[in-house]
């Protein structure tokens, strides 16, 4: 899907192609806990979710990526990536 979409368009393209429930939906999108965004894939860096200055990413599947969504939502600024224009 397309990473610059809200909730809604991307739980329409998992239930279009792979027939998603929402919480099947909800439980991939939190894998974002163990991953990074890579810039040759996807425009954009870094992990997901910082645990601490120097610890990116989590080592078990949890629910730390709402957790910092959730908490941090209000606080994201929007940082263009030179490289990707993104």
């Amino acid at each position: 899907p397309n990473p610059e979409v809200g909730w809604k368009d991307t739980y329409s393209w998992f239930q279009y192609h792979f027939n998603f429930t929402v919480r099947e939906t909800v439980a991939l999108i939190g894998a974002h806990t163990l991953g990074r965004a890579h810039l040759n894939a996807s425009g954009y860096i870094n992990p997901w979710v910082f645990l601490a200055p120097n610890l990116w990413g989590s080592q078990m599947l949890d629910n730390m990526f709402y957790v910092f969504v959730s908490a941090q939502v209000s606080q994201w600024t929007q940082q263009i990536i030179p490289e990707s224009g993104k």
